[in-house]
């Protein structure tokens, strides 16, 4: 998709898709909630590994809280999280009335306090920084156990790398670049029915805004937009920095370019 190779990544997914090994959950926010059904389920094609172990340290660094509610106030902070990566107005707006997803993919924090999934309650919109956060990168607190020290720095919440949600919208993008709309149409209706959403016709514009409300806060948007060549006017619409023809890549640490003696040079810009 990157390289623009659209044929070799029709042919690619649809060996996915053949192979009859995934399939769509029947409710999109069980890809992300109770550990027992979200962790490696069917839709689930690669994702990080965490655990329990004696250290309290078998997941990724920070991911849950990190990202957890910032509470106390402006500046304040407790064991719920620290309220970075927060959902911001835009992909909000960018739900479509009825969507089911938007729900399972941000907290909306209520006046008089948010009753999660798991029956955790968030403090009332008084006691809260913000007004949304990552329902995806939340844990749950009071079904999923995890290490006897509490240990929140360490919660053990798998992350999803690869859905089959995105291998239909891959091939359904790849689809209509060959010219191939019947395929892509079918994918699209896959990903729209579980959402509770009607049809649309299958058009790059409609397939890129499919991607966005499905894997929001999934670590696709940035690099999606770099590929369709549209991430300056996107971010700085928002108030963003973005360089053109330099923040479309990333600076290559300096002690890999000494490491080669010089072979790698730094990338333009930086």
């Amino acid at each position: 998709m990157y390289q623009k190779n659209y044929q070799k990544a029709y042919d690619l997914t649809e060996d996915v898709i053949n192979s009859g090994k995934y399939a769509l959950m029947d409710d999109y926010s069980q890809n992300f909630r109770n550990k027992a059904i979200a962790d490696n389920n069917i839709e689930s094609v690669f994702e990080i590994q965490t655990g329990e172990d004696a250290n309290c340290d078998a997941a990724v660094p920070f991911y849950v809280v990190a990202q957890g509610p910032r509470s106390g106030g402006l500046g304040g902070w407790s064991d719920l999280g620290f309220g970075l990566n927060t959902p911001s107005q835009d992909l909000a707006n960018a739900y479509e009335p009825g969507d089911k997803r938007d729900s399972a993919t941000i907290i909306f924090i209520q006046p008089h306090g948010t009753l999660l999934w798991d029956g955790f309650r968030v403090p009332s919109r008084d006691s809260v920084e913000n007004d949304r956060y990552n329902y995806k990168a939340y844990f749950g607190r009071k079904v999923d156990p995890y290490c006897a020290s509490l240990n929140t720095d360490y919660l053990p919440k798998n992350i999803k790398i690869i859905r089959y949600a995105e291998v239909l919208l891959i091939n359904a993008e790849a689809a209509i670049q060959i010219g191939k709309t019947g395929d892509a149409a079918a994918d699209l209706d896959l990903a729209r029915t579980r959402a509770g959403l009607a049809s649309v016709a299958p058009t790059q514009q409609s397939i890129w805004q499919e991607r966005r409300v499905e894997l929001a806060m999934e670590q696709d948007r940035f690099f999606d937009i770099v590929r369709q060549g549209r991430a300056g006017l996107v971010l700085r619409a928002l108030g963003k920095g973005f360089v053109d023809g330099k923040n479309e890549i990333f600076p290559i640490p300096q002690p890999q370019i000494d490491l080669t003696g010089g072979k790698l040079t730094q990338n333009p810009g930086y």
